[in-house]
């Protein structure tokens, strides 16, 4: 089963919504949890704006992906993580955690994020930068 953590919603002056602690940084990078929420599963699922974003360590390294399967749009990872590969909780759609690939329809890939680990913190690119 997989750790769900939640985000404080603040609003905005202007009566948007907008959550605490995610404001973009250089390169369109945004601080989305804390290395140590990783713990004890390995493994968690946020919502970051319009972003389902599925946070995992794979071969000792932190990645990101989506957590929406684009097959019919069920969670990717409600389960834990099987031998590198995430199935989608809906149809069993199965997806490499190394590159979220689908190993069911060649057609289908989930949306990987990059990711840096800073000050113990997890920054995923949400929205890809012009920036070098």
């Amino acid at each position: 089963m997989s750790k769900r953590a939640n985000v404080a919603v603040v609003p905005a002056r202007d009566g948007s919504v907008e959550t605490a602690e995610q404001h973009p940084a250089p390169g369109g990078y945004q601080r989305i949890a804390s290395v140590s929420e990783l713990e004890p599963y390995g493994q968690f699922s946020k919502w970051v704006g319009d972003h389902d974003v599925l946070v995992f360590r794979h071969n000792g390294e932190i990645k990101a992906l989506s957590n929406i399967c684009p097959h019919f749009g069920g969670p990717v990872g409600y389960h834990q993580m099987k031998d590198g590969v995430f199935t989608c909780l809906w149809h069993n759609y199965r997806f490499e955690g190394a590159s979220g690939r689908c190993l069911n329809n060649a057609h289908l890939c989930l949306r990987a994020y990059k990711v840096k680990v800073e000050d113990g913190g997890i920054w995923v690119q949400l929205v890809e930068s012009r920036e070098p």
